[in-house]
């Protein structure tokens, strides 16, 4: 057996309309395989569970100057740009009759719990199994992308964070307007949600992504109704409010201080890019070469677009966690192929890592002298190296095999 392209399918040819389902053939027999161990009630219950335990043994931050911005905002006083433009959440929370605090934590604790059920729909339906889809969720829940937000629930993120596995999911379900509808209503959760705007250009019916008028169309509908409500919303000062290419430069300068002044380039890319993801980098990289040409790409394109915004934003690990569908599906299709010849033991293996890496994911870096940042990172690192050994041993022996 040999490593494949990225992509094509696992017989080596892209995907055609004139041949077979490739969706279909291949999650057909893991599905029958493993559908008695995945049924709606055990995924529902796997979710909630997940969500709870996460959510209590946690550290809760209910402060913080992004939390601060979107509570003024949820009080009906000014924000600074770009929280005065994430409209949505603030609205809703003022609509609720819980409070401020306890109308962000109603909607991240649903927003989480709804991203989980979503994650597992949408792997089920590019053809994973549904044992590997249920390991998918899990391990996707335990990821710093999920979790963090589960201890800081006064942010937005959750709620885009459904919205960014909904537009993918209604997309490969056929349902293009649904998908542009959750576009559009993602940009007002959050404008980053932007990075998987490209996705549009995919075509259901031809199975691959292409430049169209029909997505373009689309695209430019997205812009411009995000275009229309930020022309409405009156913004407070502050220096994100980038207005000329003079602001755009300043605030670039400002963030590469930010991140790589305080603590060094090294030190800060190592941090982030373990910390987003962690091993599950791997496991997106190793998914790729098991699934077809047009969702290769489609996992590719969300990743590339997080790494291009990184200069905007003073949080890496939270812009790259923007990426996260792309990399749970493409990890989910690695799992699938290898729960075919793994034990049980492989897959616990994979949700302690996992587990290790979500326990990391609790300390503030920012908040520890240098001595703890250093072992901090060196921690990160230990179970990013654990997550190799236990991902890359059947691959190895594929390679030395090629």
């Amino acid at each position: 057996m040999t490593l494949q392209s990225p992509f094509t399918t696992p017989s080596g040819s892209d995907v055609t309309p004139e041949s077979h389902n490739a969706l279909a053939l291949l999650g057909m027999t893991a599905k029958k395989r493993s559908l008695r161990l995945a049924s709606p009630p055990l995924v529902v219950a796997v979710a909630i569970v997940l969500t709870s335990v996460i959510y209590i043994l946690g550290p809760k931050n209910f402060t913080g100057p992004d939390a601060a911005q979107y509570t003024a905002a949820a009080l009906g006083h000014p924000s600074q740009a770009p929280f005065a433009y994430r409209v949505l959440v603030p609205a809703i929370v003022r609509a609720l009759p819980f409070g401020t605090e306890h109308g962000f934590l109603v909607v991240t604790l649903a927003s989480t719990l709804s991203t989980l059920l979503v994650i597992y729909a949408l792997l089920t339906t590019a053809g994973i199994g549904h044992a590997a889809a249920l390991i998918t969720m899990t391990v996707a829940g335990l990821s710093y992308p999920i979790s963090y937000y589960l201890w800081n629930p006064n942010l937005v993120d959750p709620a885009a964070n459904l919205f960014l596995v909904l537009v993918p999911l209604f997309l490969l379900q056929g349902r293009y307007v649904h998908a542009v509808a959750a576009m559009i209503i993602a940009t007002f959760v959050k404008e980053t949600s932007l990075v998987i705007l490209p996705l549009l250009f995919f075509d259901a019916t031809q199975h691959r992504i292409r430049l169209t008028v029909k997505g373009t169309a689309c695209c430019l509908a997205v812009a411009t109704c995000y275009a229309t409500m930020r022309a409405t919303v009156h913004a407070a000062p502050g220096m994100f409010d980038v207005n000329s290419v003079a602001d755009l430069r300043h605030l670039m300068a400002y963030v590469w201080t930010y991140n790589v002044g305080r603590y060094g380039v090294i030190p800060r890319v190592a941090h982030d890019v373990l910390h987003s993801f962690g091993f599950l980098w791997v496991a997106w990289f190793l998914g790729l070469f098991r699934m077809p040409r047009f969702l290769a790409v489609a996992c590719t394109v969300p990743v590339c677009a997080t790494l291009a915004l990184c200069p905007l934003a003073t949080d890496w690990a939270r812009v790259l966690g923007m990426g996260f569908p792309a990399v749970v599906v493409s990890s989910g299709f690695f799992i699938h192929s290898e729960l075919r010849d793994r034990s049980v033991a492989w897959v616990a293996a994979l949700i302690v890592v996992a587990a290790c890496q979500v326990v990391l994911n609790m300390q503030v870096y920012q908040q520890i002298g240098l001595r703890g940042r250093v072992l901090y990172i060196a921690a990160t690192a230990a179970v990013f190296v654990a997550g190799l050994f236990v991902c890359l041993p059947r691959w190895r022996l594929q390679i030395r095999t090629s």
